[in-house]
């Protein structure tokens, strides 16, 4: 029996082990056999095959993500854009010390630096001396921004009152049909076209002419000034009345407002604005104007002779200041009695108002 169970067992044991072998021999067999191929391709293993990673193409290149949009800039502001009014001119305050002001709603008053107030009052007083008195007015003329000094200093105004009433004339007589410039005037005992008479008192600042002018087309000049809320006390009929920087701005707003609107068949806008740009004597002209700053303004100077019984010292002018575009109301009113020697101190007080505008610019 035990011989017979031993050989029994041993068979058992033979059995198991062949079995065993035979069923790791598939395995071996199934884990190293070639994966399938199609068409030409080589044979990949099983490693190459799980390592392998895409490649994105787009018409043969390699694809390139877009970059992420750059963000949309802040809006900038508005620039302030305001045109002043006759009534806001009229109510700029009266201070004798250089002050900056600011005319449209909502605006507050820039600051006058140091520097700028230092120098317009140190020219003004080596032009005024002791005993003699001025005023000025600087707008700008697209924010309502500006500075004034003695706007209410009355003065006599000389030949600077010329550019005005021939605004008057333009718009009264000439546009209105009621004047031409063909017509025959006389002036001096010279016979000259009406155009030529004018060109003459703008431009050359002739005396002779503006006299007939005056004489001849002042019928509505009362009531012209007094449209503008300015007749109170300037004389309409003086021929060369005193006024003040105030009284100055209000009508060179009223030629600015005529001159750059747009020219007609109408109206003789550009021919006015040709002549104030091109007066022979213009001391605004002479101290700021360079290849970006152009003028366009009338001066008017005179020195009361010895024994006269009337005091018609004046210092002035006023006019319109284009700086690339950007455009400014100028207005200086002395009572200075015009001599050669003072003009350079005229022109520095011009520039020393002039530089103030970077005080009052929008930012």
């Amino acid at each position: 029996m035990s011989s017979s169970r031993t050989g029994t067992a041993a068979f058992v044991v033979l059995f198991f082990t062949i079995a065993l072998s035979i069923t790791l021999a598939c395995v071996g067999f199934i884990q190293n056999a070639p994966l399938p191929t199609t068409g030409d391709e080589s044979p990949a293993t099983s490693s190459e095959a799980v390592s392998a990673k895409p490649q994105f193409t787009v018409g043969e290149a390699e694809y390139i993500p877009e970059p992420e949009p750059e963000p949309e800039p802040d809006p900038k502001p508005e620039s302030l854009a305001y045109l002043a009014t006759n009534s806001d001119i009229l109510s700029i305050s009266s201070s004798k010390d250089p002050i900056s002001f600011a005319l449209a709603d909502g605006d507050s008053a820039p600051t006058l630096s140091d520097d700028a107030s230092t120098s317009i009052t140190s020219t003004m007083t080596k032009l005024l001396g002791e005993d003699r008195v001025g005023g000025f007015l600087l707008i700008d003329l697209e924010t309502g921004r500006g500075v004034v000094s003695g706007a209410d200093e009355r003065v006599f105004g000389a030949s600077a009152i010329k550019a005005p009433f021939v605004h008057f004339m333009c718009e009264r007589w000439l546009d209105a049909g009621k004047a031409s410039l063909d017509d025959k005037v006389t002036v001096d005992d010279k016979e000259m076209t009406l155009k030529e008479a004018i060109e003459d008192a703008v431009i050359k600042s002739g005396n002779d002419s503006y006299k007939m002018l005056f004489n001849t087309y002042n019928s509505g000049w009362s009531t012209w000034l007094q449209s503008m809320g300015i007749s109170g006390k300037i004389d309409p009929w003086e021929r060369n009345p005193s006024y003040t920087a105030r009284e100055s701005a209000v009508m060179w707003l009223e030629i600015y407002r005529y001159i750059s609107e747009e020219a007609s068949a109408d109206n003789h806008a550009e021919w006015l604005g040709s002549m104030i740009s091109s007066t022979q004597v213009s001391f605004m002209r002479h101290a700021i104007a360079d290849n970006n700053i152009k003028v366009a303004s009338k001066p008017g100077w005179y020195a009361t002779p010895e024994g006269s019984e009337y005091k018609m010292d004046g210092f002035c002018e006023a006019g319109i200041i284009n700086e690339d575009g950007h455009c400014y109301l100028l207005t200086l009113m002395t009572d200075v009695a015009y001599k050669g020697a003072l003009e350079d101190e005229f022109e520095n007080v011009i520039q020393a108002i002039w530089a103030a505008r970077s005080d009052f610019a929008t930012k």
